[in-house]
């Protein structure tokens, strides 16, 4: 049985960690700590590193692809373009096998963190890049819900509170509010945006910085597009490693020499705590709006908030803080959990809390040891992959050329450059969460201990991040799906459409504005109708989340109980 591991993705770092014995801990990266920067690099012999060894590479690393999945980019890198899901997938697999020679065993399952700000395609393009390299994904996990998950196993006695984690990333703010019970944790409401995180922080700095170069007399900067990426880059290493450092001390130097910066003049300077609070404040106050929207959704006043989970690297702000509990009034900070590493924990445990996986083929659900599907035949775990020597893509065992490229995959496969894994341990089957009472290591999806009758696995009642609908009259959205909706949807929502043609396609709209153009189209649903049909057939489409979040479909002709329409989603 292959392992299953849990990723946090974040746009500027990625956090491995694992069930070992029923209990949530980490997994080393290559270089030894349990950060591993998302970059990518290629050496001069043409070999493909990650993580820290990416980031030394300087300006020529690709960096910043996570924020953009599901976006139609092109990103130059390795002297090829890339879309930021083939740079997930490069990124993945060599995590994939960090996790698999870490562990003693292939790795062919992970469960994904995701920030709430991540729609529909977002989430789509994730679950597909894992595919892409060679990982199953079980299940997706918010990141603000994985925090909680983590804080309350580590507070098994934790009295019921309303709780607001507050997930500050790199690229993107999310922010639930939560009412936890012992044994139980509820989302109340929640909001996420894409349009704030850390690096607006850090590149407030940059600004500054930028402009005392431009004041001194006599320095030109060069305006070539390879000369400004490579003084970006400098700037922005020496603003983050300032911004860092000023969640600690008073005061932080940011000193670059001329070669650094492709000019004749150096940067020597202090940065003190309060000009840096003086030049990010506005962009805090703004998140609040965040934070007021969350408390608004959940008909709650900021007093009303009993404490106040953190996440994420940027929530360290002594700032971000301090307005956070200004606005609260009296919820209390809770300290004693890592913003760093604690999602990637609590998305472990919710690996442990799964007692199913769905079919990559035909969705059937099977118990979460199940090695293949019954019904398809389809393995139940991520498949071997083939890394181009060329482009790196992951590709399928049994290809012969590059799906990306095109290069030849001879000389990979005799070379076996398949995933392989360091000091092979035996292990056993894999186990579930370990009971708070007795001690005793339950089976994997078990929510009682077998033993002394403790619940284990907490009840988690999620909800939807956004509302999903069509264009109705006038052009205005019909929300099918509103937002809020629990996870998974007890029942499908209908709408009954007339088709024009042999093939039914239909918009699918993700927002929450009034009209249908202004939120974003997400999907396509086609639905392919049999011979004999006439043209103007009624046809019954239904829509539903699954316990992801993610969009499904279903699709019959009006009246017609039994036969299903061959029906897809299509991501934009």
């Amino acid at each position: 049985m292959q392992s299953t591991v849990a990723i946090d993705l974040g746009a500027s770092k990625a956090v491995l960690a694992a069930l070992r014995r029923g209990e949530p801990q980490l997994i080393a990266g290559r270089d030894g700590g349990p950060l591993v920067p998302t970059a990518l690099a290629v050496t001069a012999p043409g070999v493909l590193v990650h993580g820290h060894a990416a980031e030394a590479a300087g300006p020529q690393a690709a960096r910043a692809f996570v924020s953009r999945l599901g976006q139609a980019a092109a990103l130059p890198f390795n002297g090829l373009e890339y879309t930021p899901g083939e740079l997930a997938a490069l990124l993945l697999a060599e995590l994939r096998d960090d996790a698999a020679a870490a562990l003693g065993r292939p790795v062919g399952r992970a469960v994904l963190a995701a920030p709430l700000s991540c729609g529909q395609r977002q989430l789509a393009a994730l679950r597909d890049a894992a595919r892409r390299a060679g990982l199953l994904v079980p299940g997706i996990v918010p990141s603000p819900i994985a925090a909680a998950l983590a804080y309350g196993h580590n507070h098994p006695e934790a009295p019921p509170q309303t709780l607001l984690v507050v997930d500050f990333g790199a690229a993107s703010l999310g922010v639930a509010v939560l009412r936890t019970f012992p044994g139980a944790l509820t989302v109340l409401a929640q909001a996420g945006e894409t349009w704030l995180g850390g690096e607006d922080l850090t590149q407030s700095i940059v600004a500054r910085l930028v402009q005392g170069l431009q004041r001194r007399r006599g320095v030109l900067i060069d305006e070539s597009q390879a000369a400004r990426q490579a003084l970006r880059w400098h700037l922005r290493q020496a603003a983050e490693q300032a911004k860092v450092a000023l969640t600690i001390v008073e005061e932080a130097g940011l000193v670059l020499a001329p070669e650094q910066l492709g000019v004749p003049a150096a940067i020597d300077v202090a940065l003190t705590r309060a000009q840096f609070e003086a030049l990010v404040r506005p962009r805090l106050e703004e998140a609040l709006t965040v934070v007021e929207q969350a408390l608004a959704a959940a008909r709650l006043a900021g007093s009303e908030v009993d404490a106040v989970l953190l996440a994420g690297g940027s929530s360290q702000v002594p700032l971000w803080q301090a307005l956070l509990l200004a606005r609260l009034r009296r919820a209390r900070l809770l300290r004693d959990f890592n913003p760093l590493t604690g999602v990637a924990l609590g998305a472990a445990l919710w690996a442990g809390m799964l007692g199913e996986v769905h079919c990559p083929a035909c969705g059937l659900a099977q118990p979460f040891e199940a090695a293949a599907c019954p019904r398809c035949g389809r393995p139940l775990s991520g498949e071997p992959r083939l890394a181009c020597p060329r482009c790196f893509v992951p590709n399928d065992a049994r290809r012969s050329g590059c799906v990306k490229c095109g290069t030849s995959l001879r000389a990979a496969r005799q070379a076996g450059n398949l995933a392989r894994v360091r000091n092979p341990r035996t292990t056993r089957g894999p186990s579930g969460l370990r009971c708070s009472r007795c001690g005793l290591v339950a089976p994997i999806g078990a929510t009682v201990c077998a033993a002394c009758g403790e619940a284990i696995a907490p009840f988690v009642g999620a909800l939807s991040r956004s509302s999903l609908g069509i264009e109705g009259e006038g052009g205005r959205i019909d929300a099918i799906l509103p937002r809020g909706r629990p996870l998974p949807t007890p029942e499908p929502a209908h709408r009954t459409l007339v088709a024009a043609g042999p093939l039914l396609e239909l918009a699918i709209y993700e927002g929450d504005k009034p009209f249908a153009c202004q939120n974003e189209r997400c999907a396509v649903l086609h639905v392919a109708l049999p011979e004999g049909v006439p043209l103007a057939g009624r046809v019954d489409v239904a829509l539903g989340l699954d316990r992801d979040g993610l969009l499904s479909a279903q699709a019959r002709l009006a009246g017609d109980r039994g036969h299903e329409l061959d029906a897809w989603l299509e991501w934009e």
